[in-house]
């Protein structure tokens, strides 16, 4: 397997290679991250309705349900890794992002806990998907009938940054979805 080396400016950048230049501004500078972007604005939460979802909700400390939450998020730079955290009143969910292929292979591992997401970024002049290509639990693979669904993107609407991220999971069903939209406040 060929070294994976360590991007030296923005990791999404660096990952997309020239096709990071086809994404809309407002995503590009959300990940142009050297070394954080702090962003503000609105959240809506929602749950999947099985007892097995709510369950899994609070075991996995998620978010509550509801609209127009006050939502904070900082991209922050940490070597190799890029901390994602999403600051709701009652919770935090942080993943850790980091380079899964070689530069320009659009391949991103994200970390929440003991599961990995190996992830194809797909970007294109309106928006920048996120497709699910692999698990790992606790570095195990996890068989494609066990992986959670996920359907994630980011865009620009209305001169804001808009996210879209719906996560389902195999005998649970919808677990949680969450939307919104964020202006970037600062940047380091």
């Amino acid at each position: 397997m060929a070294e994976i080396l360590t991007p030296e400016g923005p990791l999404y950048a660096w990952l997309l290679g020239p096709r990071y230049a086809v994404l809309p501004e407002i995503v590009r500078q959300m990940h142009d991250v050297t070394p954080r972007v702090t962003a503000e604005g609105i959240s809506t939460v929602s749950h999947g309705t099985s007892w097995l979802a709510r369950v899994m909700v609070r075991l996995l400390r998620l978010p509550r349900a509801g609209g127009a939450r006050r939502l904070r998020v900082t991209f922050e730079r940490l070597g190799a890794v890029e901390v994602l955290a999403r600051r709701y009143d009652d919770a935090i969910l942080t993943t850790h992002q980091m380079a899964a292929g070689p530069a320009g292979s659009a391949l991103l591992s994200e970390r929440f806990g003991p599961l990995t997401l190996i992830i194809r970024l797909e970007p294109s002049s309106t928006a920048l998907l996120f497709v699910v290509e692999t698990a790992r639990w606790f570095g195990l693979p996890v068989p494609r009938a066990l992986r959670p669904r996920v359907e994630a993107r980011e865009f620009v609407a209305d001169g804001w940054y808009r996210f879209d991220v719906r996560i389902a999971l195999p005998l649970v069903g919808p677990l949680i979805r969450y939307d919104g939209r964020l202006r970037i406040v600062g940047t380091d």
